[in-house]
């Protein structure tokens, strides 16, 4: 019965098992409900090139339509990447007088590039502080975004907001509740994981159980205790202080650790075993 061995391996595991899970429980309690709540702001920007078709070679493999919309995904990663230096944070940290400071909010920027238009993600503490960095973005975007993108001091872009700064996503006791639970569930997987790995790469035999699934042996008695581990070396090893058969032609073995002293009973020190084959 597998099911029976692996239940008693962790039954002995048990203090290991409750130590991981309580770890995990308390460090993801932290880490939840502790390190503050995060609200998340998105905002929508939409950024076109401006084709001049007079300026376009004579012989097109495709209509300029085609050009115009893969010059527009290439300017979109390009201003993505914008978006994530300090000097454009700092530029939004500026604008909004400091209130935020440069590294936090490079490190709230996130954005997507959903065909041609630009979603730009924001994790902040205060459903405020989100939208203010979201309409400082949206305003330096708006005014300096074309900058980025010029030839001969014309302009090749247009940009316009098609979704303001808006709130997607607010913290709620219930949602972190389930983020902390499931972490500590995942504790509670390590732990089990950890005892069935050591007892994997444990010698010992800690019961009669043992002593039949990893020698092959039937235990008839055992001496002292069950419970009480057996160093054996490798499994396979020594299966001192139990009663076990070696095969047909044994009828009995003794172990004696050590000699009897005065009044001990010898028999509290002897072994004996049957074989299961011959039965």
């Amino acid at each position: 019965m597998e099911l029976q061995y692996y239940w008693r391996v962790l039954r002995r595991g048990w203090r290991l098992i409750l130590a991981v899970t309580l770890v995990t429980a308390i460090a993801s309690f932290g880490v939840t409900f502790a390190g503050g709540s995060r609200y998340k702001v998105e905002t929508e920007l939409l950024i076109n090139p401006i084709v001049d078709p007079s300026r376009l070679p004579a012989n097109l493999q495709y209509p300029p339509e085609y050009y115009q919309e893969l010059v527009a995904e290439y300017i979109l990663d390009d201003f993505s990447e914008v978006l994530k230096s300090r000097a454009f944070a700092q530029r939004v940290s500026d604008s909004i007088q400091g209130a935020v400071d440069a590294d936090t909010i490079m490190h709230a920027l996130t954005s997507e590039r959903i065909h041609r238009t630009l979603k730009v993600t924001i994790a902040a503490a205060t459903a405020d502080q989100g939208i203010k960095i979201g309409n400082a973005l949206d305003a330096i975007v708006l005014k300096e975004a074309p900058t980025y993108f010029t030839d001969a001091n014309a302009n090749v872009v247009t940009v316009k907001v098609i979704q303001p700064p808006d709130i997607v996503q607010r913290p709620t006791l219930s949602r972190q509740t389930a983020f902390w639970l499931l972490r500590t569930l995942i504790g509670l997987v390590a732990g089990v994981a950890l005892v069935l790995a050591m007892r994997a790469i444990d010698p010992r035999l800690y019961d009669r159980d043992d002593v039949e699934r990893d020698l092959g042996y039937e235990v008839l008695a055992s001496i002292p205790a069950p419970n009480t581990p057996q160093r054996g070396g490798a499994r396979g090893g020594s299966d001192s202080g139990m009663l076990t058969s070696r095969g047909p032609a044994a009828a009995a073995s003794s172990v004696d650790s050590a000699p009897p002293q005065d009044g001990e009973d010898r028999a509290g020190q002897t072994v004996g075993a049957r074989g299961r084959q011959g039965e």
